[in-house]
């Protein structure tokens, strides 16, 4: 089956540009959350996760080689997007979605 084509809605590609500025706010925010109570972590591979991201000499944060950072950065988003108001309106979806 052919895959659909998706037209680029220049406000997205806007808004994903954005979440890059997310990244300083979730390596700091989200450890001092964890320290801090706020978030109770449940997860072993979550947990594992966590103690193999590191700082490179780079200055990146990133999972250590052969090791993931799936679970740390969703963590990390969804502690970012707590902060935004919910949105009590309609949504309106573009075109074809």
């Amino acid at each position: 089956m052919p895959q659909r084509r998706r037209e680029v809605n220049p406000d997205n590609v806007q808004e994903s540009r954005s979440l890059a500025s997310w990244m300083p706010q979730i390596s700091s925010g989200t450890p001092r959350a964890i320290a801090g109570g706020h978030v109770i972590l449940h997860s072993l591979a979550l947990i594992d996760e966590c103690m193999t991201f590191v700082t490179t000499d780079a200055g990146s944060q990133e999972a250590q080689p052969g090791k993931y950072d799936d679970r740390v950065m969703a963590l990390g988003i969804a502690w970012q997007v707590r902060k935004r108001p919910l949105s009590r309106g309609s949504t309106v979806r573009p075109q074809g979605w």
